[in-house]
């Protein structure tokens, strides 16, 4: 007999088993993972995890689940539902029945029951594209080493009052502050803030300056990289942050800075230093609810540069249903609205993913189209799943 339905909590010690054996039965043992240690922010009992899963069950026995995770997402002063996906994983006995479609089918289905008006998630392209998922965003990655210091700022020490530590539970709430005073960030819970902070077991740091915290970075588990890396509003220069991270790693590695382009600040300080700037798509994401979506993003947009006036109408064959919409910009200020009459443009799904999101698409012609888009959705790799 199959089932298809949510976790019971007594069930989901066989489930995270069956993740378990799915996902990590290669690992070598000084690698070995388990999504308990993996994503301690989702996994752990006292985040009730059976709540967000979405399973198949053969005969009693769990085979596949899919987790979605809903969070709260502030973009330039608009909330928005974010809805998760991750752990989408079937039994090695069970594959080639169907059972991962059944699963994200369900997973899907809560996504749109629950009110998200966005979905993410990171993995093969074009498999989760029948779930109306796709390339966008955009982000930098800025590489430095301590040859880029040298050479900007000398072979001067670290000055005083600068450090770098683990981060300590008296620097949580600090830690706080700096990630939800970005233009776009998701809420977080400050007593798991910890956990969130520790995903894909790396480990946070607090970067000081005196009794300030000065930035935020991640360790990899190894200890071998420096994983991203975030600035308070008031740093004004890369010299003290780069001394303090790059004296954490061996001489010859680099550490790369994930830089969104809404952070135009902080492009300009790494701008002279950094060796490379590589520019790609920020994750995968699929939109419920278009003009929501729009309307927040484009006023993040309108945050970080002008705008050229315009307007485009487009009836968008969404996901989660048809929306024909007005999209206008007048005087930098934008504007997204029902739209009653024959629009311009009709776009599917995937489409209209790729035109307002996409880093590359040669669909968008128009000069008010090619400065408005890609849109400036990004995650921080804490907050993915």
């Amino acid at each position: 007999m199959i089932e298809i339905r949510s976790a019971q909590p007594e069930e989901f010690a066989g489930i995270l088993d069956m993740l378990n054996v799915t996902f990590f039965s290669d690992d070598t043992p000084e690698e070995k993972r388990d999504f308990t240690r993996l994503l301690p922010k989702l996994y752990k009992e006292q985040y009730a995890p059976w709540n967000s899963n979405y399973c198949v069950f053969e005969d009693g026995r769990p085979v596949a689940a899919v987790g979605m995770y809903v969070s709260e997402l502030h973009v330039a002063g608009h909330t928005l539902k974010l809805g998760g996906i991750g752990n989408v994983g079937v039994a090695p006995d069970c594959r080639g029945k169907g059972y991962m479609k059944l699963a994200m089918d369900a997973a899907m289905q809560a996504m749109r029951d629950q009110g998200c008006h966005l979905g993410e998630l990171s993995g093969d392209r074009h498999r989760y594209r029948y779930w109306g998922f796709e390339k966008g965003g955009a982000c930098v990655d800025a590489q430095f080493s301590i040859i880029n210091v040298k050479h900007c700022f000398g072979k001067g020490e670290l000055a005083a009052g600068w450090a770098a530590k683990p981060l300590a539970p008296q620097d949580i709430a600090q830690a706080q502050v700096l990630i939800e005073g970005e233009a776009l960030h998701l809420k977080h819970d400050p007593a798991a803030l910890h956990d969130i902070l520790s995903s894909w077991r790396e480990q946070p740091w607090a970067l000081c300056c005196g009794d300030k915290l000065a930035g935020l970075f991640n360790r990899s588990w190894d200890n071998k990289q420096v994983l991203q890396l975030q600035l308070a509003p008031w740093v004004n220069s890369l010299e003290q942050p780069l001394r303090a991270v790059l004296a954490l790693l061996p001489e010859e590695a680099s550490m790369t800075m994930r830089i969104p382009l809404w952070q135009r600040d902080l492009l300009a300080l790494a701008a002279p230093v950094t060796e490379s700037f590589n520019l790609q798509s920020a994750g995968q994401y699929n939109v419920l609810c278009w003009q929501t979506c729009l309307q927040a993003l484009l006023d993040l947009q309108a945050q970080c540069k002008s705008l050229l006036d315009g307007e485009l109408t487009v009836k968008i064959q969404g996901y989660a249903g048809d929306e024909t919409l007005r999209i206008a910009v007048q005087n930098c200020a934008p504007s997204v609205t029902i739209y009653d009459g024959e629009p311009a443009k009709i776009m599917s799904h995937l489409d209209a993913v790729q035109y307002f999101l996409g880093l590359v698409c040669p669909e968008r012609t128009c000069p008010a189209a090619q400065n408005w888009f890609p849109l400036p959705m990004w995650l921080r790799s804490f907050d993915t799943v």
